[in-house]
C-alpha cells in the first residue's frame, strides 16, 4: 500500500509539472533500489536550478520537482539531503531520501546573507556560514530558526590594496565537524583589491570551535590563503589529517602559489608544504577527492582556462596520470565526488551535452563507464554521494 501511494504521488506530479523535461515515468521508481546514489543540483546559471538523483548502476537520473536556486550547493547529513540556496535566495531546504526526496522544510538565513555551508551537529543544532555576515549562525533545525550566533568580527583583515579600504567581512566558507570540534574556514579576501577581483591579501584562517561551549578556541593561519574546497578527513602519514585546497590567487589573477594542504589533527597544525602543489599540477587546483592515502584526484584550471582531471599520490605529491582534459571552449567542470565503492563522479557542465561522467577507479587505470555525460536536468553545479 505504501509503495502504491508513493507511485500515485509521483504520477500526480508527473502530470502537473509539464514544463520540466523528464524521463519516462518508470524511471521514477529506479532510484530507490541502488545502495549508492548521487544527489545533483544543476543550474542554468541564470534564472533557476534543478535537483535530481542519479542511479549509477542504471545510469539514469530522476528529476525532483523542487524549486531550487540557480546558485545552490548540496550536502548529505544525518540521512537528509540539504540544499543551500546561496545569494539572492538565502535559504536552506531539507529533503528526505526515504520519502522520495520530498521537501520537509525550507527556512531563510536572512536576506543577502549568502549561506555557504551547513553542519548539522546534533538533533537540533546546525551551524551555518554566511558569506556576507561576520556571524556564524546557529539554527534550531526543528524550528528552522536562528537561535544565536558566534561573532567573527574581531577576525576581519586589517588592510586593503584598494582605495575603498577594508571590506569588513571575513568570508566564512566550508566547515567540518570532528568529535566535539567544528573547524571553519575564513577566507578573509580583499573584495576591494585594485585588480577588481577578490584577492587573498592577508592570511586566511582555520578556526576551531568547541561545540559544548560554542566558543572559538583556536585561530590557525593557513600556509597559503584562500581555502576554497570542502574539507576531507583521511589518515595519511600514519595519522588523521584534514585536507583542503588552499588556492592563493586564482582565475583572472591566477598564480601557481597554492595546492592541497594537510592539517594534522593530533597537534592542530598545518604541514607547510602541499601534498599536491599547483606547480606540479600546472594550474589552480579548484577541487579534489581522496580515495586512499596513495590515491587522489584533482580538478585543475590552467592559465588559459583549460581544465584537467589528474590522479595524484597524496603521500608523495607526484602526479600519476591525466584522466581527462576539457578545453576552455567546452564550458566548465563543477567539481568531483567519490564513493566508497570506487566510483569517481565528474560534473561536466559543458555547453553542448552537460551531465555526469563516471569512472571506475578500482583498477590501476581508471575506466570510463559512460561514453557521454548522463543528463541531470540542466548543467551540473554541485553533487554529493549518498551511500547506505
Amino acid at each position: 500500500m505504501y509503495f502504491t501511494h508513493i507511485f500515485l504521488f509521483f504520477l500526480f506530479l508527473y502530470n502537473c509539472f509539464k514544463d520540466i523535461p523528464r524521463p519516462p515515468i518508470y524511471s521514477l521508481l529506479f532510484t530507490g533500489g541502488s545502495t549508492e546514489k548521487l544527489a545533483v543540483v544543476s543550474s542554468d546559471f541564470a534564472s533557476g536550478g534543478r535537483f535530481s538523483v542519479l542511479n549509477p548502476e542504471l545510469q539514469i537520473s530522476t528529476p525532483n520537482f523542487l524549486n531550487v536556486h540557480s546558485d545552490a550547493v548540496v550536502r548529505y547529513q544525518r540521512e537528509k539531503v540539504i540544499i543551500i540556496n546561496r545569494l539572492n535566495r538565502d535559504s536552506i531546504q531539507v529533503l528526505d531520501p526515504n520519502l522520495g526526496f520530498l521537501l520537509e522544510k525550507e527556512f531563510s538565513t536572512g536576506s543577502g546573507t549568502n549561506p555557504q555551508d551547513l553542519v548539522w551537529v546534533d538533533n537540533t543544532r546546525a551551524f551555518v556560514t554566511l558569506y556576507n555576515s561576520n556571524e556564524l549562525k546557529i539554527f534550531d533545525m526543528s524550528l528552522g530558526l536562528a537561535t544565536r550566533s558566534i561573532s567573527l568580527s574581531h577576525l576581519v583583515e586589517k588592510s586593503s590594496s584598494g582605495p575603498s579600504g577594508i571590506d569588513g567581512l571575513v568570508e566564512p566558507h566550508r566547515m567540518y565537524q570532528k568529535d566535539n570540534s567544528l573547524f571553519v574556514q575564513l577566507q578573509r579576501l580583499d573584495r576591494n583589491d585594485v585588480s577588481g577581483f577578490p584577492a587573498p591579501n592577508t592570511n586566511s584562517l582555520l578556526i576551531e570551535i568547541n561545540l559544548q561551549t560554542e566558543t572559538i578556541v583556536r585561530e590557525i593561519p593557513t600556509p597559503v590563503p584562500n581555502p576554497i574546497s570542502r574539507i576531507q578527513e583521511i589518515s595519511i602519514f600514519g595519522e588523521p589529517h584534514l585536507l583542503m585546497c588552499l588556492a592563493g590567487r586564482l582565475g583572472f589573477i591566477s598564480q601557481l602559489d597554492g595546492g592541497i594542504f594537510a592539517f594534522r589533527l593530533s597537534d592542530r597544525s598545518f604541514i607547510n608544504q602541499p601534498i599536491y602543489s599547483e606547480t606540479i599540477a600546472g594550474g589552480d587546483i579548484l577541487d579534489f577527492v581522496v580515495y586512499s592515502e596513495t590515491e587522489g584526484y584533482a580538478f585543475i584550471l590552467d592559465k588559459s582556462f583549460n581544465k584537467f582531471i589528474q590522479k595524484f599520490n597524496p603521500q608523495t605529491g607526484e602526479k600519476i596520470l591525466e584522466l581527462a582534459y576539457f578545453p576552455s571552449t567546452a564550458g566548465t567542470i563543477a567539481g568531483l565526488a567519490i564513493s566508497k565503492s570506487g566510483k569517481l563522479y565528474i560534473a561536466d557542465a559543458n555547453f553542448q551535452n552537460p551531465g555526469i561522467t563516471i569512472f571506475d577507479i578500482t583498477s590501476p587505470k581508471p575506466r570510463k563507464l559512460n561514453p557521454t555525460p548522463i543528463p541531470v536536468g540542466l548543467r551540473p553545479f554541485d553533487m554529493v554521494v549518498i551511500e547506505k
